[in-house]
């Protein structure tokens, strides 16, 4: 009886020793990625944001399915075990910052120490890196260049960069109006559309006359430059002209004002002397030729001379037979019609 005492004591010391064992050693789950790139071991596993536990180890995966890297993910006991269906998806500390684990609980059966997590339950984030290696290396340099002096330039403004974070609900709602009112234009815009490319297909049709007018103004320019001393001098001496004149009218701007004044009145005049004197004009004109002559033959009546025994005994001339005393003589005939007839 005694022995069997012993043994079962031994027994439970034993049982105790291995749950202490047990408890004691780490929680670890092996997780499959597409790829670990940047992870190394070491890194942070979270949950929620709280740190969970550790990146033991980073490997190639050993078989030869789609995976790329397997991960031992080392969880602190209270945090174990995890459960089926928990999604691990690593992380960037900030853009360019340390790799971490964070992990998405689900409510599955409890994974067990050693066990796995799914490819499908996995994800890798597209690194910077990554997504420049798209580009050829000058790009990829200047990319990379512009990375880094934007978080230099960024540097210590976080809160800045949190306010302005904050002003963009308000201001995606300001667009949101904006784009709303002009939605509600879209017509018009359409119209006015139509409308522009009316206007361009037809100065597309005018095309020809279009370079025959810039043709035209390029010889007046030409021109113009040719002639610009001379169109100088001419814009002085306009110039000087109408200083001239300022100064000539400078204190008769009240006559010049009576004199503008009276212009309609005078024109009333000419107009009613116009009308009056059209009628005499009508007679006067059949008439023209036979005045000039007239006035031709006053303009020579000194030329007259008396011709020997022409003169009274008082010496005076005789006005019978005159003759002219040009270079020839003749009978001077005066002729008693019009040469015109009355219209």
């Amino acid at each position: 009886m005694t022995r069997l005492v012993a043994v079962a004591a031994g027994l439970a010391i034993g049982i105790s020793g291995l749950g202490v064992w047990i408890g004691t050693r780490p929680y670890v789950v092996h997780a499959y990625f597409l790829s670990a790139d940047r992870l190394v071991a070491g890194n942070q596993v979270t949950m929620g944001g709280v740190a969970v536990g550790q990146v033991a180890g980073v490997e190639l995966a050993p078989d030869t399915g789609a995976a790329g890297a397997v991960v031992d993910l080392e969880i602190d006991g209270r945090y174990a075990p995890l459960r089926q269906g928990t999604r691990a998806m690593i992380r960037p500390e900030g853009l360019l910052g340390t790799m971490y684990i964070e992990l998405e609980p689900a409510s599955g059966p409890p994974i067990p120490s050693g066990g796995t997590i799914p490819l499908s339950d996995t994800s890798s984030m597209v690194t910077l890196d990554q997504v420049t290696d798209i580009f050829d290396p000058r790009t990829r340099q200047e990319l990379q260049t512009l990375v880094r002096q934007g978080g230099a330039a960024l540097q210590g403004r976080s809160q800045d960069v949190n306010q302005l974070l904050q002003q963009l609900p308000v201001i995606s709602a300001n667009l949101s109006g904006t784009t709303g009112a002009l939605d509600q234009e879209t017509q018009q815009l359409d119209e006015l559309q139509a409308e522009f490319d009316r206007v361009a297909s037809m100065v597309a049709g005018q095309d020809t006359s279009l370079r025959g007018d810039l043709e035209n103004g390029a010889t007046v320019l030409d021109t113009l430059a040719q002639h610009q001393q001379s169109l100088q001098s001419l814009l002085t001496n306009a110039s000087q002209s109408l200083a001239e004149t300022n100064q000539a009218l400078d204190g008769h701007q009240q006559d010049l004002h009576q004199v503008l004044q009276d212009l309609p009145a005078l024109l009333a005049q000419l107009q009613a002397f116009e009308q009056h004197s059209a009628g005499s004009f009508r007679i006067i004109d059949p008439c023209i030729q036979n005045l000039l002559i007239v006035l031709q033959e006053m303009q020579s009546a000194t030329s007259y001379r008396d011709p020997a025994g022409s003169v009274d005994g008082a010496g005076f001339m005789l006005r019978v037979d005159p003759v002219l005393a040009g270079p020839s003589t003749g009978s001077f005939n005066p002729t008693a019609t019009c040469s015109g007839g009355m219209p």
